[in-house]
């Protein structure tokens, strides 16, 4: 008699199935929550270069400097990554011969901080020439998440997959944790990169274990859900976002699930 023919004569799809569906699902909505993250807490504000000989401990993204302190680029509009060497006396276009009297942002940069009170692009500077290690962070942590699907198949034919998911969501937690409080963009990455191995030894355990203990006529029907499921999570990091402008509170408030998965998953 094979697992399925077992499953059918003791009841089929039951309310244990049903019990055992809707608490794996859970951690699936934060999971699709961490894996769209970077749309938030990277998103480039508005920004120009810092003004020595205007801007003070209280600045703010003020568009009434921008025509005497910083040029215009092709489409008239100011530049992010340039300023004149000093203040201009009047309103000069694309074409004035003092276009030619400008340096980079070499004191840094104000950010209009009237959506997201802060983003890893303001907190460590990635515009201009840093610009590329905003993508570099987000592909860091796909690379995570594609160890993560190669390593997590072996393991949990070794381990069982009850202990890689538990592993897995404990991992999780502390990397999720550490990457939003841990000062340093290096750091960031690294326990990014974590949190996609981890998405990955609980997406895919999640999946078989849900399938492997429903009869065959409820498969179709739990693996519809399971997508749902991680939709549901993209739809819930929209709300958490507009809530929460801050991306170290806001990876954080998507993280703390977890420790409370926990409380169950074992």
């Amino acid at each position: 008699m094979g697992f399925d023919d077992l499953l059918l004569k003791i009841g089929g799809l039951g309310r244990f199935q049903i019990c055992f569906a809707s608490l794996l699902l859970l951690p699936m909505c934060f999971l699709g929550c961490h894996n769209l993250l970077q749309n938030f807490t990277a998103i480039v504000p508005l920004h120009r270069c810092r003004l020595p000989w205007s801007d003070n401990q209280t600045m703010t993204y003020d568009r009434g400097l921008l025509l005497a302190s910083v040029p215009l680029d092709g489409n008239q509009k100011p530049e992010s990554c340039q300023r004149y060497t000093e203040a201009q006396s009047g309103v000069w276009s694309l074409n004035s011969t003092l276009y030619n009297n400008t340096e980079p942002c070499k004191d840094g940069w104000v950010y209009d901080k009237s959506v997201f009170s802060s983003t890893i692009v303001t907190e460590w500077d990635l515009v201009c020439d840093m610009r590329a290690m905003r993508q570099l962070a987000q592909s860091i942590y796909m690379v995570g998440v594609l160890a993560g699907s190669l390593a997590i198949g072996p393991l949990s034919d070794k381990f069982g997959r009850r202990a890689v998911m538990i592993s897995s969501n404990v991992l999780m937690a502390v990397s999720g944790t550490c990457a939003a409080f841990l000062p340093g963009f290096a750091s960031y990455c690294f326990f990014r990169s974590l949190c996609g191995m981890c998405l990955s030894g609980i997406a895919l355990n999640i999946a078989s274990l849900n399938l492997e203990w429903t009869p065959p006529n409820g498969r179709t029907l739990f693996a519809v859900l399971f997508s749902y499921s991680y939709t549901c999570g993209q739809m819930l990091l929209a709300g958490l976002a507009y809530i929460i402008r801050d991306w170290r509170w806001l990876q954080f408030a998507v993280t703390v699930p977890f420790f409370l998965f926990l409380l169950y998953l074992w």
